[in-house]
């Protein structure tokens, strides 16, 4: 059986410390897998021996095992699951993460977009999409309660629309306010 790409990866980024003083897992800082970066600078991290920042030679290392790590994740991405055939699915871990990926769902379901959308801007599937949010009940809301005010028309004016007829149009644009009623 041939040995799977990430594989490659993980085993290399385990061999690249064979001392132990930076741990692949948990010391390269917090790793955002929507975007595929780290959220901190090495500049940033702080060594857990010592309490300090990294010395310049351990951050050069860790420059080198953060790309290893990079393309590890890249490689989980791509890869195939034989059941289904369909790429896996990166799992949200921490709460804030979580928060904003529900604010995020709320946000475009109301905006009108499609759960299939969704699904590939956050990574979740359609079918979790579905069961964890009433679109009609999103949808409603948004269309008798936010409007939208256009303010490019002329200079200095502005045109209140509704916010469904501002999606529905051609047109996009750009600088405008979304207000709620109260």
């Amino acid at each position: 059986m041939r040995e799977k790409e990430s594989d490659k990866f993980y085993k290399k980024l385990l061999k690249m410390e064979p001392l132990g003083f930076i741990d692949p897992l948990k010391d390269l800082g917090t790793f955002d897998s929507y975007h595929m970066c780290f959220l901190e600078t090495v500049e940033e991290l702080i060594s857990h021996w010592s309490g300090d920042q990294y010395l310049p030679k351990w951050q050069v290392k860790i420059e080198e095992m953060r790309g290893v790590y990079i393309k590890w994740q890249e490689a989980l991405a791509n890869e195939k699951d034989e059941k289904t055939g369909r790429q896996k699915r990166n799992f949200v871990s921490t709460a804030s993460v979580r928060k904003e990926q529900r604010v995020f769902i709320r946000l475009c379901l109301r905006f009108g977009f499609t759960i299939r959308t969704i699904s590939k801007k956050t990574g979740y599937a359609e079918k979790t999409i579905r069961n964890e949010y009433s679109y009609s009940r999103h949808m409603h809301a948004t269309k008798r309660n936010s409007y939208v005010i256009v303010k490019d028309k002329a200079p200095g004016s502005s045109a209140r629309q509704p916010l469904s007829h501002y999606l529905k149009s051609k047109e996009g644009n750009e600088r405008y306010c979304l207000n709620r009623r109260q």
